[in-house]
């Protein structure tokens, strides 16, 4: 082989037949917002999209009580889009306490809107 060959660094391609069963599984995003105008531009701009070959699966909630409630029963989100200003101007940084501490979700992102 010659030095190009030894660089050659091989990178698995992100599509459902190197994924296997995951890739059949979608993401699950929690969108939390008060705001039904929010959910709908996440919805528009989310819809159709693949991450390393896995569709996204939004979850909506419209506040930090029914977040509460859901969270209590489903906590398998990989990401959540959390609303700062909801009831209160600082209800979503209430919310991230609750989820980090309460619920034990470490490794849950969360992005905060």
């Amino acid at each position: 082989m010659d030095s190009v060959d030894d660089d050659f660094i091989d990178i698995l391609d992100d599509t459902e037949d190197t994924l296997g069963v995951a890739a059949q599984l979608p993401w699950r995003l929690l969108v939390v917002d008060d705001d039904e105008e929010v959910h709908a531009a996440t919805r528009f701009a989310l819809q159709g999209i693949r991450i390393l070959g896995r569709e996204l699966m939004l979850v909506h909630t419209h506040s930090s009580a029914q977040t509460r409630e859901l969270l209590k029963e489903d906590k398998d989100f990989a990401v959540i889009l959390l609303d700062v200003v909801m009831e209160t101007e600082d209800a979503g940084l209430h919310m991230i306490g609750f989820i980090r501490r309460d619920m034990g979700m470490d490794e849950t992102r969360i992005i905060l809107r």
